[in-house]
Parts: structure tokens; sequence; C-alpha cells
């Protein structure tokens, strides 16, 4: 077979929104991919007898995502059984100590989307997202993570997925968005608590008169140590480095938009040292404020992103 041909097996009818399809790529060799294995859309129905154990299936290695769209499943980890509902995934390796089922007395199909990939080059990343979220984890219907498996089965539907650099590129997209929905950072955007929202907000309109985090914890209603614990599990980092982002985000668009010195951007941001407003800029965006205005030896932004 000659470099970059592959042999997609389908598993589909016609008529039908469900299917799935399989990948075994020749093209790439020598290069360091991602190896998408196989990625569905199926409909099991009570009728249907639909079971997997994971000690016994002859396929793996592989890491197996799959996300209930409607009805739920069940799934035993190393005896632990859970419920995966709508809205809800599980996580597994294969081989593994684990089992997936239609559950006994299930009044309604379990519809689900799911991607089965081979471990090399990721295994890292998965034991962070399962450190993270565990077997089951919860995403939001309307997120990114359902919407990419989504894409990933009609791309795959609709044969767009013709080689193994293509097929890598979606398996790591995959999996970059699975660390970014089971980050602390992301999960606070989704469901944060009420006070550490609020307080977030606060900093982002005062942020240039906040001598210290004391007036941000005392306007949240919390003691110090409280909320500065449960603002960094909530947003994913600490209030001083919110605050150093939102100040350094304002600074930029002042740098880029106006012409006021250097020492009188610091000001306008909260700095009481120019010195120090120096210092910090370098260290988070690579390069003092006069040179990132003159844009002389590097790449200019209309923004800049901090996390």
């Amino acid at each position: 077979m000659e470099r970059g041909q592959s042999t997609v097996s389908k598993i589909i009818s016609p008529a039908s929104p469900y299917g799935v399809y399989g990948f075994r790529f020749s093209g790439g060799a020598g290069a360091s991919l991602y190896e998408l294995f196989a990625v569905g859309h199926q409909s099991i129905a009570p009728a249907d007898s639909y079971s997997w154990d994971g000690l016994e299936r002859e396929d793996g290695p592989l890491l197996l995502l799959q996300y209930t769209v409607s009805g739920a499943g069940e799934i035993e980890v190393e005896g632990r059984r859970s419920s995966v509902p709508a809205g809800h995934a599980f996580l597994v390796e294969i081989p593994g100590q684990h089992r997936y089922y239609y559950p006994r007395g299930g009044s309604e199909p379990w519809v689900f989307y799911f991607a089965l990939f081979r471990p090399y080059g990721l295994l890292t990343h998965w034991e962070d997202i399962k450190r993270r979220c565990g077997d089951v984890a919860a995403f939001d219907p309307a997120g990114s993570v359902p919407a990419l498996l989504e894409h990933l089965y009609r791309e795959a539907r609709q044969h767009r997925i013709s080689d193994a650099y293509r097929a890598s590129a979606h398996v790591y997209q995959l999996v970059m968005e699975l660390l970014h929905a089971s980050s602390e950072d992301h999960t606070a955007g989704e469901s944060a608590s009420g006070k550490i929202t609020q307080a977030a907000e606060w900093i982002r309109l005062h942020y240039d008169q906040i001598k210290s985090i004391d007036e941000v914890a005392e306007q949240a209603g919390l003691s110090k140590y409280h909320f500065i614990r449960s603002f960094t599990r909530t947003v994913g980092c600490t209030p001083n480095h919110y605050l150093t982002r939102v100040r350094l985000e304002r600074a930029i668009t002042l740098l880029r938009e106006t012409e006021l010195r250097v020492e009188d951007v610091a000001q306008a941001v909260g700095y009481t040292s120019g010195s120090y407003f120096i210092k910090v800029f370098h260290k988070w965006v690579g390069y003092p404020p006069g040179e990132y205005r003159s844009g002389r030896r590097h790449q200019s932004f209309s923004h800049l992103f901090f996390q």
C-alpha cells in the first residue's frame, strides 16, 4: 500500500444516522502521529445485546471515550458501578478491568458517540484527564467535547479522514479539548460559585484601584485564606495571578492604542512602581513594554491572551 493510503472499514446502513468507522493507516510511517482506531455513533435498544468486557477484548491497547447523547448505559470499573446518563461520558483503557453495557430494565435506547485511539504518545495526557475527572465525567451537551465527537463522526461518515495526518490532528484536538474541559480553569467558567464569579468580575472592574487581595476577599465576604483557596480552585489560578493578567491585558491595549509613557501606563493599570511594572511585563510577555510598543524585533499583536 502506498504512503498515505488507508483502509477504512464501515459498519453502517445507508439510511441510518448510526454507524461505526474503523481506520488502519499506512501513511505517516516514522512520524510521531496519534492513531485513530475507530469512531462511531450508535443507538442500543432495550432488546439489543450490548456488553463489552475490557479484559476480554483483543483489539487493544486502546483508549476509549464514550459520550451519552440520550438514554443511559452503565459501566463497572474495578467493581464500582456507575450510570452513564445523557451529558456524561466514560473514559477507559483497553485492556482494562471494566465492563460497560446496556442496563437491565432499561426502557429507552442508549444513544452515544464514541472514539477509540491508540495510547501511543497520549498516555500522560490521558492520565491527567482521568486524574481530574475520573472514569465517568459530565460534559456540557452544548460544549466542545460532544461537538468534537459529533464532528469527528461526521467527518468519518463523509470520508474526509483520508490519511494518518488528518486522523492524528482529530485525535490531538479531541484530547486537548478533554484536557481543557477537565481542567479547573474551564470548569470555573461553567460552574463557579456566585461569590467567586462576582469577585472575578470585581477584579476586572477595579484592577487599577486594588491595593491588596484582602480588599477582594472582603468584597466576597470571605476570609482571606478561604477566598484564595476557593478562587484558585474555581478559577484555576490565584487571585494575584488573575489580577496581574487583567492588568497586563489592559496595559497592552494602552501601549498599543495610546501614547502614554510606560510609567503612566503602569499607574493606569494599578502599579505604583514603573520599574516593577516593567519587570512583571517582561516576565509575562517576554520583552519590556517599550520594546513591545516599538514592535521592531517581535511579532505585534492586536490582543495577547494570558492564562
